[in-house]
């Protein structure tokens, strides 16, 4: 079995690399957890324009359609720069609204905002 990234999952890595060190350093991480929300909306913003929130949605409601291998990727720097967003319960989020059950438009209208970043 190959556990090696593939060119793509480099590149997020990378990119998500590149952001969190300038943007995610020790100071910034305090200056978040001391705010009344305790996350930061700048940096759910950043997540969303990098694509991380659309990464498990299903193509079909606007997403990348990600695989765990892909998930891996994200979580991988996320812990590495001890993000507080909650990023983590967002993707198990829609794997839950993925088997409830709901309808298909019920889910499609959902997991659409969840690729966009409005939920």
């Amino acid at each position: 079995m190959n556990f090696n990234f593939t060119e793509e999952q480099q590149q997020l890595a990378d990119a998500l690399r590149r952001y969190l060190d300038k943007n995610y350093g020790f100071e910034a991480r305090q200056a978040i957890v001391k705010t009344p929300a305790g996350v930061s909306d700048s940096h759910w913003r950043a997540f969303v324009e990098l694509g991380l929130t659309a990464l498990p949605v299903p193509a079909e409601q606007g997403g990348f359609d990600g695989a765990p291998f892909d998930m891996l990727v994200v979580m991988q720097e996320l812990g590495r720069a001890l993000v507080v967003e909650p990023y983590w319960a967002t993707a198990v989020g829609v794997e839950a609204l993925k088997l409830a059950g709901a309808s298909v438009a019920e889910n499609a209208a959902l997991l659409e905002g969840v690729a966009s970043g409005e939920v």
